[in-house]
């Protein structure tokens, strides 16, 4: 049996640009940024796995996703993304709908549209 080295992200960065992270709605940003930090690995989790399809590949991926007024994600979609690899994409739909936020202090639903950026160091 022959072990072959697996590519590894060693650095996934999230882009705290708000030119490019659209937050609406009344859950804070700090909020959001807390649980997608949280979650960071699992998103790394999936860029790895695409390496290990196309080593190399670098990019970004822009996420469109809705909370619910009681801090569920129903359904996450992929907006602008640089891969060409739907297991990654829906990797990153489900970790995203994976995501617990807090609750909405208005009761309304918070539209979020967040780019990641995925370097290898």
């Amino acid at each position: 049996m022959v072990l072959r080295p697996q590519p590894r992200a060693q650095h996934v960065k999230v882009i705290r640009d708000d030119a490019r992270r659209r937050i609406d709605g009344d859950l804070p940003a700090d909020a959001i940024m807390y649980v997608i930090n949280q979650r960071i690995g699992a998103v790394r989790a999936c860029y790895q796995r695409a390496l290990q399809r196309n080593a190399g590949t670098t990019g970004r991926v822009v996420v469109r996703f809705v909370i619910l007024p009681d801090g569920q994600v129903p359904a996450a979609r992929i907006g602008d993304s640089d891969f060409d690899d739907r297991d990654f994409e829906g990797c990153l739909r489900q970790t995203v709908e994976g995501m617990k936020f807090p609750m909405a202090p208005s009761g309304r639903n918070t539209n979020v549209t967040y780019p990641f950026v995925f370097r290898v160091r």
